[in-house]
């Protein structure tokens, strides 16, 4: 995270925690490969898979002795319990590693993109999806999204509780076997118009930057902690 003047900027924020208040500080978009929106556009119908997701099981961390330990990431976990022994063509769930430009192509041929936290609530996956024309399914419940005064996440993703992904096994695949298709089209649409917003290199996503931190120092300005006569 980056303060200045009383103003914080930050790539990841968490709701439940006090080190960004978003009252004054305001969210970046996490900076995804501007490649992602070259590739073909699919239809809804011409789409491979359904659900998709690609990612690790576990996170690494150090014990006291310094050795390197693998710890499960229960939400994660959860998903390649429920849905990793499903896999299929029309659902794809897995650790496997692969390269980058293979990646990109399973999110395109897809209509719903996984996007679990992992070690904290946010996770770059949410922009690779929109990117690449694929429906966001966020799954961490403290995630703070950038641009939130002016993007309607709500229109073009969808958001589950972790704590039902865990303890339903059915509730993730259920949940979305029954968004009717109208309101999926409505949604890739809107992604198609919004997109754009999260790029760098064409300055978009500077721009709504920018924005954000007019409108914060306008009103750090006249926050309850100034007075004038």
């Amino acid at each position: 995270m980056v303060c200045t003047g009383g103003l914080g900027v930050a790539v990841s924020s968490y709701r439940s925690q006090d080190y960004v208040n978003t009252w004054k500080d305001i969210i970046m978009p996490g900076v995804s490969d501007s490649s992602l929106v070259k590739g073909t556009w699919k239809p809804m119908g011409k789409r491979k898979h359904l659900i998709f997701f690609r990612g690790k099981l576990h996170s690494k961390d150090t014990d006291p002795q310094g050795h390197e330990v693998k710890r499960p990431l229960e939400l994660r976990q959860a998903l390649a319990r429920d849905l990793g022994k499903k896999t299929r063509g029309e659902i794809l769930v897995t650790d496997a590693v692969t390269n980058s430009a293979s990646y990109a192509e399973e999110m395109r041929d897809s209509v719903f993109c996984l996007c679990p936290r992992g070690g904290t609530p946010w996770t770059r996956r949410v922009f690779d999806a929109l990117l690449t024309g694929c429906i966001p399914v966020v799954i961490s419940d403290d995630i703070e999204f950038p641009f939130e005064d002016f993007l309607p996440y709500d229109k073009f993703t969808i958001k589950l509780s972790e704590e039902q992904v865990v303890k339903r096994q059915d509730y993730v695949e259920s949940t979305l076997r029954e968004i009717p298709q109208a309101s999926l089209e409505q949604k890739l649409e809107q992604i198609r118009e919004v997109r754009e917003v999260f790029l760098y290199d064409k300055g978009h996503a500077l721009n709504g930057i920018l924005w954000q931190l007019h409108r914060k120092k306008r009103r750090f300005t006249h926050s309850s902690t100034n007075f004038w006569t």
